[in-house]
């Protein structure tokens, strides 16, 4: 059994980023949506026209209409995106750190250690924001 259990582990490796969404700090559909999005699983157009579900011309932003609507963009590079970071940073005093996908940005994020009883609020800040706007 103890084995298996090490082939399996080395088979198996589990990113412990993807399972800081599951820490009730937003409703349920918000970490499902987070958790997909840490994953590059979210169905965004561009992952759909590389599915061959949609025509290239369909691909574009649905926010900014100037690039392809793929994950990092929608969530991190789209002028709309950064707007949405760029406030909760202030909130919450802290500078952004560029990166070049969103999954880095949510564990740069995560790893903010605010004051004594901030941090929560800090990581459930992106949450709340996105889930509002």
């Amino acid at each position: 059994v103890k084995e298996l259990q090490r082939s399996v582990s080395k088979v198996v490796e589990v990113d412990n980023i993807v399972c800081t969404v599951w820490k009730k700090l937003a409703p349920p559909k918000v970490e499902f949506f987070m958790w997909l999005a840490l994953l590059g699983k979210l169905s965004t157009r561009q992952r759909l026209y590389e599915k061959g579900m949609l025509h290239e011309d369909q691909t574009s932003c649905p926010l900014c209409a100037e690039y392809p609507a793929s994950l990092d963009h929608i969530l991190l590079s789209c002028s709309f995106s950064q707007q949405i970071w760029l406030t909760i940073s202030a909130e919450f005093g802290q500078n952004l750190i560029a990166t070049a996908t969103f999954k880095e940005h949510y564990r740069n994020w995560m790893s903010i250690s605010g004051r004594k009883g901030q941090k929560s609020e800090v990581r459930a800040g992106p949450v709340g924001k996105w889930e509002s706007s």
